[in-house]
């Protein structure tokens, strides 16, 4: 739990700046985008209502996004990227010379977009196909069951289980992808080259990475789910997927830095040392 610990020290230390950079963003996102269990939490009706390739495709993508204001996707998108990138550039900042500053944006915008922008792109697109994946499974599994006449409460169970272990497996299956935007920050590094070192420095304390990945996106996917099954009204479905949004981001930023710094053995800074 060390890299939670740390993180979570760090990101509580400086807990009103991070949120300032990141709330805008996220409460797009929380508008627009409809980011309840990361749209990974499915209902056994609209999988049962599966008739075609576009019942998919509007389960992949929300129906009111994509009819209303498809604009806002790249829009929401872009907005994130730019709390990462300016996220980025003021924690690396701070742990090489020990200041926490919020001043000259664009220039801290401007050192990490690249970076931060080639994983983020593939991020987006893996999940994309995962996603299409899910539904495809989570739909010939909805038929199957109901063919052995399974209770849909019994469904919904087994829905759940195995959407969670699948994005449980992603996670773990993109981290090297996530700390190859530090690397290329820190050393300079191209795609390929920064993901060949991601790989290689993050197979120590594999264990102590994966956890202190999955804990956010865990606490956020059982907080969203309990939202969704509790039928909250909109405005608080808004307002608390805002605060987890927020702080999912700048935790995972926070924590890929923290992580990468200790896994290459980098002296921070901001960190008081006493010999």
């Amino acid at each position: 739990m060390k890299y939670v610990k740390a993180t979570l020290r760090y990101f509580f230390a400086h807990f009103p700046k991070l949120m300032a950079i990141a709330i805008i963003p996220a409460a797009v996102v929380a508008f627009f985008m409809e980011p309840q269990g990361f749209g990974l939490v499915l209902t056994v009706s609209q999988l049962e209502d599966v008739q075609s390739f576009s019942d998919v495709f509007f389960l992949v993508f929300s129906r009111n996004l994509i009819t209303r204001w498809p604009y806002m996707i790249f829009v929401s998108l872009l907005l994130i990227l730019l709390c990462i990138s300016y996220t980025m550039g003021v924690v690396e900042k701070h742990f090489r010379v020990g200041k926490f500053s919020l001043r000259q944006p664009f220039s801290n915008i401007n050192n990490c977009f690249a970076s931060a922008f080639k994983v983020f792109a593939l991020l987006v697109v893996i999940y994309i196909v995962y996603k299409f994946l899910l539904v495809c499974v989570l739909t010939l599994l909805t038929y199957v069951l109901d063919n052995f006449y399974v209770a849909d409460v019994a469904i919904a169970v087994v829905m759940a289980i195995a959407s969670l272990a699948g994005f449980l497996f992603l996670l773990v299956l993109v981290r090297p992808i996530i700390y190859a935007a530090a690397t290329m920050l820190v050393y300079g590094y191209y795609f390929k080259d920064a993901l060949s070192v991601a790989i290689k420095i993050t197979e120590k304390d594999r264990l102590e990475l994966n956890i202190a990945l999955i804990f956010p996106f865990a606490v956020y996917f059982t907080v969203s789910s309990l939202l969704v099954i509790l039928n909250a009204p909109w405005i608080v479905l808004c307002l608390v997927h805002t605060l987890l949004i927020a702080v999912l981001v700048q935790y995972v930023t926070v924590y890929v830095l923290i992580a990468m710094f200790e896994l290459s053995g980098i002296e921070r800074r901001d960190v008081r040392r006493y010999y």
